[in-house]
């Protein structure tokens, strides 16, 4: 795969669980839009393999998702609604490591 194709498959992903994303200047992977009203958060992670001998480096992208905010005086409609993003936000991370997304670039 190469990078282009990995992005437009996690846009893809990112939009069907019901998450928006942007881009930032700070990685070339697209980031999922986070406030600090939601409930879970999703990050996507570069892990690089590098062979000295081969001079290559092959990059695998993992997603890791997370409760960010419980607690307080939640209403029953607030804990639907954290189930409700928690439950995608897994899904989402577990969808995504399923795919096994890497590309491999030569130096």
């Amino acid at each position: 795969m190469t990078k282009e194709a990995i992005c437009k498959a996690l846009e893809e992903i990112i939009t069907q669980y019901g998450f928006t994303f942007t881009y930032t200047g700070f990685s070339w992977l697209p980031m999922v839009n986070q406030t600090s009203e939601d409930y879970a958060g999703i990050t996507f992670r570069e892990n690089w393999d590098f062979d000295q001998e081969n001079r290559s480096c092959t990059t695998t992208i993992t997603c890791q998702g997370r409760v960010c905010r419980m607690g307080g005086n939640d209403t029953f409609d607030d804990l639907m609604r954290a189930a409700d993003q928690i439950k995608r936000a897994a899904h989402l991370a577990q969808a995504v490591n399923d795919m096994k997304l890497a590309f491999t670039e030569a130096w």
